[in-house]
């Protein structure tokens, strides 16, 4: 059982880091920003300074969903394109600062700044940046809006931002832990049932043996395949003589879940190793 935890806890490991480079495929993510905006300009449109308030709602989306990064804005549109977004919403937050405000100059610098030093964050984490920070969350100036102000708040924004992604990390983890945990404990009661509605029709002393012998070693509950471990006389028996009434209760038990088996030997099973012996073909019960 703990060999078995351990496997679903790195399987839980991999399909997030599958998940994660996924998100990370620049290819595909400047590929579908040419698709979706034929320039630029429909994007500093469409992704504008009023929908800051729309990335900020769900900061679990915002942070780990399949954003493109400023440096994939640079690659789908030209160089300067991210600069050019992100000059958009810094003189939206010069505005809405309401104090001594940057100049031109000031502004398209710390928008270059920004496109250098932080390319690799996605405008959407950006997004929340501007959002958090009109909401005062991150920056504090007074009577003057300048470029360090802008540039001290992301950097302590970021380190909040690496904490969340840890944290959302932690809650992916812990659901497919939970699922897990469901999933086993339902096998177990099926498999028990599974194992008393067997033996109880069983009427020779044979199919008691062969019956109550039986071990079930793994279950894939993604896959929903079970592993069932036999001998090889035994794995002879249940694919011949006892197959019509093996399968039959396998199936009102386990319905769309495939069967295969590990064989081992009679002295593996009597010292209670576990084995991880040949998989048998899948068995079509």
């Amino acid at each position: 059982m703990v060999q078995t935890l351990t496997m679903a806890t790195e399987a839980a490991k991999t399909s997030l880091t599958a998940q994660s480079a996924l998100s990370e495929n620049s290819e595909a993510k400047v590929r579908k920003l040419s698709q979706t905006f034929q320039r630029c300009e429909d994007f500093c449109q469409q992704v504008n300074p009023n929908t800051q308030i729309v990335y900020g709602s769900d900061e679990r989306k915002t942070i780990m969903g399949n954003y493109a990064t400023l440096e994939q804005l640079d690659l789908a549109f030209g160089e300067g394109a991210a600069s050019s977004w992100l000059l958009i919403a810094i003189a939206d937050l010069n505005v809405f600062s309401g104090s001594k405000k940057m100049d031109d100059a000031q502004m398209k610098s710390l928008a270059s700044l920004i496109a250098q030093r932080y390319s690799h964050l996605k405008y959407s984490v950006l997004q929340l940046f501007f959002y958090k920070f009109k909401s005062g969350d991150f920056g504090k100036f007074y009577g003057k809006m300048d470029p360090m102000v802008v540039t001290c708040a992301l950097k302590d924004f970021t380190g909040y931002v690496d904490t969340k992604t840890s944290e959302f990390l932690v809650e992916s983890w812990q659901k497919l832990y939970d699922e897990y945990d469901q999933q086993v404990a339902m096998h177990r009661n099926r498999w028990y049932n599974f194992c008393q509605n067997l033996t109880c029709s069983s009427v020779t002393d044979e199919q008691k043996h062969l019956f109550s012998g039986l071990r079930c070693v793994s279950y894939d509950y993604k896959q929903r395949i079970l592993t069932l471990e036999v001998t090889k006389d035994e794995f002879e028996l249940l694919e011949s003589k006892y197959f019509d009434l093996f399968s039959k209760h396998f199936r009102n038990i386990f319905q769309n879940v495939k069967l295969q088996y590990s064989l081992c030997t009679a002295h593996q099973r009597s010292s209670g190793n576990s084995t991880a012996g040949v998989v048998l073909p899948k068995v079509n019960v």
